[in-house]
C-alpha cells in the first residue's frame, strides 16, 4: 500500500512538473507572439509615416543636393564659357530648335480648344439638368399645395355633417339632441385641437 501511495505521489509530482513546463512553454510562445505583433505594428507605423510624409524625404534629398553644390564652386564657372562658345559656334541650331518648338506650341493650343468645347458642353448640360430639376420641384410643390387644400376641405366634412343637425327649422328631437350633446362634449374633451379651429373658422 505504501509503495502504491509513493508511486501515486511520484506520478502526481511528475504530472505537476510537466504541467509547469507546458505552462512555461505556452508563456514563452505568447511572449514571442506579442513581441512579433508589436514589431509588426511598429513597422506598419513607420511605413504609414513614410507614405504620409513623402515631402519630408524629398526635403531631405534637396538638403543633401544643396550641401553638395557649394563643395564644387569651380564647375559652374566653367559652364558660362562653354555656353558662350556654343552661342558663337551654333546659332543655326538654336533657330531650328525655336522652329520645332513653335509647331509643338500650336499643337498644344489646338488640343486645348476641344477641351474648352467639352467644358462648355458639360456646363450647358448641367444647366439644362438644373432647369429640369427646378421644373419638377415646382410641379411637385404645386401638387402638394393642391393636396393640402383638398385635405383642409375634407378635414371638416364629418363635422359639417354633424352640425347640420342644428340647421333644421323644425323642432329638434330630444333623444337625438341628447346624443348630439354627448358627442360634442366628447369631441371637446378629447379632440380640442381639431374641433376648436373648425368652430372659430369663418366658413363654419
Amino acid at each position: 500500500m505504501t509503495e502504491a501511495k509513493e508511486e501515486s505521489k511520484e506520478e502526481k509530482e511528475e504530472a505537476k512538473e510537466e504541467s509547469k513546463e507546458e505552462k512555461v512553454e505556452v508563456e514563452t510562445k505568447i511572449e514571442t507572439e506579442v513581441k512579433e505583433a508589436e514589431e509588426k505594428k511598429e513597422e506598419k507605423k513607420e511605413e504609414e509615416k513614410e507614405e504620409t510624409n513623402p515631402q519630408t524625404s524629398e526635403e531631405e534629398e534637396k538638403k543633401e543636393v544643396t550641401e553638395e553644390k557649394p563643395k564644387s564652386p569651380e564647375a559652374p564657372k566653367e559652364e558660362p564659357e562653354d555656353k558662350s562658345q556654343k552661342n558663337t559656334q551654333e546659332p543655326e541650331a538654336e533657330e531650328q530648335d525655336k522652329k520645332e518648338e513653335e509647331p509643338a506650341e500650336k499643337e498644344k493650343e489646338t488640343e486645348k480648344e476641344p477641351e474648352a468645347e467639352d467644358k462648355k458642353d458639360t456646363i450647358v448640360e448641367s444647366s439644362l439638368m438644373d432647369q429640369d430639376t427646378m421644373a419638377t420641384t415646382q410641379t411637385t410643390l404645386n401638387t402638394d399645395h393642391e393636396d393640402k387644400a383638398e385635405e383642409e376641405e375634407n378635414k371638416f366634412v364629418l363635422l359639417d355633417r354633424l352640425f347640420m343637425f342644428l340647421d333644421n327649422e323644425e323642432d329638434l328631437n330630444p333623444v337625438l339632441s341628447g346624443y348630439f350633446c354627448k358627442l360634442v362634449s366628447l369631441l371637446i374633451s378629447r379632440k380640442q385641437k381639431q374641433l376648436i379651429p373648425y368652430i372659430f373658422s369663418e366658413d363654419s
